[in-house]
Parts: C-alpha cells; structure tokens; sequence
C-alpha cells in the first residue's frame, strides 16, 4: 500500500512508536479529532467504535481511552487517509464519498461498512482498486 504523506496530516500511529503508542492507550482528545475527522456526530462515532454512548461520556470525563478504542481510532484514521489520497488531498471530496453508496459495496456507503474489520477492509480495498481504476 502506498504510503504519501500529509493527506490527513501526519500519520500519528506509524511505524512502532505508532504501536506503542497504541498499546499505552491514549487521550479522550483522539476521539473528538476522529469526529471531526469524518464530521460525523456522536451516535456514528459509537457505532465506528463499538462502544455505547455512556461509554464514549465516560471517556470524555476522565480524559482516556483504552488499547482496543485507540487501536479504532488509528485504523480509521488509516481510512480516512487513503480515501484522501484517493481525491488527491481534497478532504472535502473524501467525506463525501464515505457517506455516498458505493455500488461495488453493494450499494452501501463506505462509512457505513466501518465498525468491523471486515468493512473497514472492504472499504480500503475498494479505494485501492478505484486509485488503480478498476471501478472507474
């Protein structure tokens, strides 16, 4: 997979640091900078996460989320960066389409395929094949 950077910024989770930064756990804030990542709202962003909206109170309030929930945040934040790569940094143009039904997923849209791993690799094989043009 090709690997540009800047897309979304830099890639905060790469390389080991990347790794063991996830396995610290890590702030509340990533949460938020997800949402706002994606522009989703609180409901999307506990169903990307697998966590109920209680939980995501409790994360706000004491500041931290665990390996497992940063482990998300870094993987969608893998999403987002390739689906920006995809329409050549233009963030705007990325959101868009991961909230458009796709007709290679079955007429799903992308955002929606995210809460599993299954999805997520779907979703990033699917913007692999559109930068080499095979939905094109």
């Amino acid at each position: 997979m090709k690997t540009r950077s800047g897309a979304t910024g830099k890639y905060a989770f790469s390389g080991v640091q990347g790794v063991k930064k996830i396995r610290r756990g890590g702030k509340a804030r990533e949460l938020d900078a997800l949402k706002t990542l994606y522009d989703i709202d609180d409901t999307v962003l506990c169903t990307l996460l697998g966590i109920s909206p209680r939980t995501l109170v409790r994360r706000r309030e004491d500041g931290t989320v665990n390996k497992t929930e940063l482990d998300r945040v870094a993987t969608l934040h893998l999403v987002m960066r390739d689906a920006v790569e995809l329409f050549e940094g233009d963030r705007e143009k990325a959101r868009r389409w991961l909230k458009r039904p796709a007709r290679a997923l079955e007429h799903q849209c992308p955002i929606d395929l995210l809460d599993t791993e299954a999805g997520i690799r779907m979703v990033r094989d699917l913007i692999g094949q559109l930068e080499h043009g095979v939905y094109a």
